[in-house]
């Protein structure tokens, strides 16, 4: 397991970075992998929660960098058949840190609208070993249910985030929108365990719009992938459908 990502701006860097070409040999290393077989494989041994739900919520608190301060957790539930060889917590983090700027009406009765979600996984001793962040701040609660009413999966009460097998692969993966900065423009992100590199990462980023006047499903999930209302271009806008179909050989969601 590579080193925790403990600065969110360098996660981001390397969020950015996952549509870029996959190079020959990586290609080839991942067109050898079995990936359903392997990664069971090595999931075989995987930790079992043990303990009660508040000790692994309380390391969680002690380990998390996504929010330096005023957070609180909202929710958190074990994943499964994400990361193999890990336990897996799906964690929802209220963020209280709005001023009177921009961001000042995020609150509305001591809601927060703006969520963070990261993933956090356990070893076998039951410590934290790592933190992933799947979800930022996207203040659209109030039409989470039409944005995602074409994407299946475990969704949860904040957030708009989906946990499924999109790809029927027999392994998880995370679906999430949210603000992606610098331009903090809305973008469509599943997040897959990726075996060759032996990390959780990006399989498809794409910019979506979403109509915020006339709320519509700008993603739907479709055989094995995904068809998503994307953003070509800002000034003038310019979009168009484009589909999103799992690749076996580079482990990506490949723009048709």
């Amino acid at each position: 397991m590579k080193k925790t990502v403990s600065i969110f701006f360098i996660f981001l860097i390397a969020l950015s970075s996952c549509n870029s070409k996959i190079t020959d040999k990586d290609a080839q290393i991942k067109s050898e992998i079995h990936y359903p077989e392997l990664f069971q494989t090595m999931h075989e041994n995987k930790p079992e929660l043990i303990y009660p739900i508040d000790y692994y919520k309380n390391k969680i608190i002690e380990f998390q960098k996504i929010l330096p301060e005023r957070r609180s957790m909202n929710f958190i539930t074990v994943i499964e058949n994400i990361i193999p060889g890990s336990l897996c917590f799906l964690v929802g983090w209220n963020d209280f840190n709005v001023g009177r700027g921009a961001d000042f009406d995020i609150i509305v009765n001591n809601h927060p609208r703006g969520n963070f979600f990261g993933l956090y996984t356990f070893d076998t001793s039951q410590n934290i070993t790592n933190e992933y962040l799947v979800g930022y701040k996207n203040y659209l609660d109030n039409i989470r249910n039409i944005l995602l009413e074409k994407i299946p999966g475990n969704k949860f009460e904040y957030g708009l985030i989906s946990v499924c097998d999109f790809n029927n692969d027999n392994i998880n993966e995370i679906a999430s929108i949210y603000l992606h900065p610098p331009q903090y423009e809305y973008v469509f992100t599943v997040f897959g365990f990726d075996i060759a590199e032996n990390d959780l990462i990006p399989i498809l980023f794409a910019p979506v719009f979403i109509n915020l006047d006339q709320p519509f499903p700008s993603i739907e999930h479709i055989e094995n992938g995904f068809r998503v209302l994307e953003i070509l271009e800002n000034d003038p806008l310019e979009l168009a459908w484009n589909n999103y179909i799992w690749d076996r050989n580079s482990a990506k969601y490949v723009k048709q």
